[in-house]
């Protein structure tokens, strides 16, 4: 039996795949941890919203305010969950650890309606 594949059209998989991650330390230290910048892209043109992403034992020393809304399962929300993130648009997030937590994408709502 073949595996699922996802769509590939236009650069887009229009799945959680389309939410690139990238991680770097900003410089500054915080409560003698490390302060990191997370990138988050949209890569596509179309919108996802409720993107959940892997992100176990995820904490912070410093707020990390509204943009990652760790659930408690080894799960974080980007923004609220509600909130979108556009075709193409970034969101950032800065936190301070010892070391770099590792985040990836796991799953999101997409809307390509015009």
């Amino acid at each position: 039996m073949q595996g699922f594949v996802a769509a590939k059209i236009e650069d887009c998989y229009y799945t959680a795949a389309d939410i690139k991650i990238s991680q770097k330390p900003t410089g500054v230290v915080i409560e003698g941890s490390p302060e990191y910048e997370v990138t988050f892209y949209n890569s596509c043109r179309c919108t996802h919203t409720n993107v959940l992403l892997g992100c176990p034992g995820f904490a912070s020393v410093e707020d990390i305010g509204d943009n990652l809304k760790p659930r408690g399962d080894g799960t974080c929300l980007l923004t609220d969950g509600s909130n979108p993130i556009r075709g193409y648009a970034t969101i950032k997030v800065k936190y301070a650890w010892t070391t770099p937590w590792s985040i990836t994408p796991l799953l999101s709502e997409v809307d390509c309606r015009y």
